[in-house]
């Protein structure tokens, strides 16, 4: 990961997201007719194989964790500076519309699959780790070493892009933001390419260790994934759609967000709640608040609009 983004940057990004797409796209569209119609015995036999609480809209959920499940992932998708990041490199807004679109689309070619496969490993595997269950079935023998190997290769694949994403995006958060607006240092392309490349070895090393306090990786991405759409969402949202927003209320409320977040996560969630339940309220009160009692707003100028949150 952190060699992709050192030494391609974006470019070497885009295009192993590309190839990889392509790989785990083909060898999910092929592994689930073999996995469903081979191993399983057709789709009322999988039907049947499923525990009760699956087979319900809810999957046996009650709705207060049906929703500190969706919610971490859409507050992401509406904020995440990756979209941005890959939006801001369409060469033209007709180019970036049709990404869009075409991401939209596409996305149901990935998302359905992997979820009639994991269910799939569900009757296989009862005993499966969430996190490692489409794997599974790559490992275990349940498809051909061919469309297993593609299927383990696009998925590893799929985990370098997105690190490396999230190392530039952090590593671009340094440069602009920290170093250039904060501390006023003028920095060349050159610099700023130093510089850069010395933030996404320094974030990497912070990411190690971060990741040894985690038992699984599931875990890991929900918790990172509130904290970060807690943070960032309701800002950007009021940078599009509330003028009155202003840079003292987005600060305040990302600071909240993110301490109250890992707060609840560290306190064991009290009452099985999950902290974005009750973070975002909190988050989007502390926006509100503030920004009321702080002047600014209304006719701000584009970059004082990107300074109170957007992401750069």
């Amino acid at each position: 990961m952190t060699f992709l983004a050192i030494g391609g940057g974006l470019k070497s990004v885009a295009w192993s997201d590309f190839i990889s797409a392509l790989v785990i796209v083909a060898s999910l569209f092929v592994g689930l007719p073999l996995v469903l119609g081979g191993e399983i015995g057709g789709w009322s036999s999988f039907w049947e194989g499923l525990p009760q609480t699956h087979t319900t809209l809810s999957g046996g959920l009650p709705v207060l964790a049906l929703l500190g499940y969706f919610l971490p992932l859409f507050l992401l998708i509406l904020a995440d500076q990756n979209m941005y990041q890959r939006l801001g490199a369409a060469r033209s807004e007709e180019e970036a519309r049709q990404s869009t679109a075409g991401f939209f689309l596409s996305s149901f070619l990935v998302t359905v699959p992997v979820a009639l496969l994991g269910s799939a490993a569900v009757v296989l595997l009862p005993d499966i780790q969430p996190d490692t269950a489409i794997l599974s079935l790559a490992g275990e023998g349940y498809l051909p070493v061919v469309v297993g190997g593609l299927l383990l290769g696009g998925a590893l694949a799929f985990i370098i892009t997105t690190g490396s994403s999230f190392l530039l995006s952090g590593a671009g958060n340094v440069v602009y933001d920290a170093v250039q607006r904060m501390m006023g240092v003028e920095l060349d392309e050159q610099g700023r390419l130093r510089v850069h490349r010395l933030a996404v070895l320094g974030i990497a090393v912070v990411a190690y260790v971060l990741g040894r306090f985690f038992p699984t990786v599931l875990e890991l991405q929900l918790y990172s994934y509130t904290v970060y759409g807690v943070a960032i969402a309701p800002p950007v949202l009021a940078i599009f759609f509330w003028s009155r927003a202003t840079r003292w209320g987005a600060l305040a409320s990302m600071t909240v967000a993110v301490v109250l977040t890992i707060t609840w996560e560290q306190l064991g969630r009290p009452g099985d709640v999950h902290a974005v339940l009750v973070s975002l309220p909190v988050t989007v009160a502390t926006l509100i608040l503030v920004s009321l009692l702080t002047p600014g707003g209304g006719d701000r100028p584009t970059d004082e609009v990107a300074a109170a949150g957007e992401p750069a």
